[in-house]
């Protein structure tokens, strides 16, 4: 998915942005409308993390989305393999999640 499909898709995708970085709030979402570049440093802000890390994170993000809502040819959506993902948790306070990651394994 590239910056151009995630600005269009925003309003869609931004739900889910959500449920993966739960620190970032509705408002933060709001504002941010797609700019990729603002929210990997809102990323890095929030899971105090460097930005090459929160790139990696975001690209990786992108690319599961972009595989979940890959379409068949004749545009009718593509069967999962694995049920959908659940939130993932938060890291514990003070501490990084056990991967190192700001977006824990589900």
């Amino acid at each position: 998915m590239n910056k151009d499909t995630l600005a269009g898709q925003w309003h869609r995708i931004k739900g889910r942005i959500r449920q993966r970085w739960n620190r970032l709030t509705d408002d933060d979402l709001g504002e941010l409308e797609g700019h990729v570049e603002e929210l990997v440093g809102l990323l890095q802000q929030r899971y105090g993390v460097q930005r090459a890390e929160a790139e990696k994170e975001f690209r990786d993000f992108l690319d599961a989305c972009a595989a979940e809502d890959f379409d068949d040819e004749d545009g009718a959506a593509a069967p999962r393999s694995q049920p959908p993902r659940t939130a993932p948790r938060d890291r514990p306070a003070g501490g990084a999640a056990a991967s190192g990651s700001i977006c824990p394994a589900e």
